[in-house]
């Protein structure tokens, strides 16, 4: 169970960095493409 705990763990780890790191780089290209900083 632990084990299963520690993978599905991991997955989600990088599942939100994939995420996170989409999320980013939307954001960026959204300032480039406007020419000013969006926060949000």
């Amino acid at each position: 169970m632990s084990q299963t705990w520690s993978y599905t763990s991991s997955y989600n780890v990088a599942d939100a960095m994939s995420q996170t790191w989409s999320y980013t780089s939307v954001h960026i290209t959204q300032m480039s493409w406007h020419g000013y900083p969006i926060y949000s």
